[in-house]
């Protein structure tokens, strides 16, 4: 994982989620100090699958 990465909770993603019904991305970014295109992924996600969280499945068990 590439050094500029940092892990952000389940909790907060779900924070973002909430946010985002009255903020746009631009305006999430900044009090939480997590970038514009870091929350536009998760709101992506979670539009897309319903979760915050990717599931990591092995392959070799499907």
């Amino acid at each position: 994982m590439p050094a500029n990465r940092r892990y952000i909770h389940p909790a907060h993603k779900e924070l973002l989620v909430t946010m985002s019904a009255t903020m746009s991305s631009k305006q999430i970014a900044r009090p939480t100090k997590i970038s514009q295109r870091t929350v536009q992924r998760v709101l992506q996600l979670w539009k897309e699958s319903g979760v915050v969280e990717r599931q990591n499945y092995d392959k070799r068990h499907l």
